[in-house]
């Protein structure tokens, strides 16, 4: 078998409200998520564009309630 010589990380979410968690902890965790995910982005502003941190959020639902959540500065 031949030697791994990379090996790629990517974050994921999943978002099954009710399989993995009640509604309100999956609302809540996305939202660490979102925070999470701008950080990295910010963290990351200077490197080379294939180098920086990248995400998507999966649900809309998600981004609505962190523009109603979150403080505008934040937004």
């Amino acid at each position: 078998m031949p030697r791994i010589k990379r090996i790629y990380l990517t974050s994921h979410t999943h978002t099954d409200i009710g399989y993995t968690d009640h509604q309100d902890t999956v609302f809540r965790q996305h939202l660490g998520f979102i925070d999470d995910a701008i950080e990295l982005g910010e963290a990351t502003a200077d490197y080379p564009e294939e180098a920086r941190y990248k995400w998507t959020c999966e649900v809309t639902a998600f981004v609505e309630r962190y523009f109603r959540e979150r403080p505008p500065a934040r937004v």
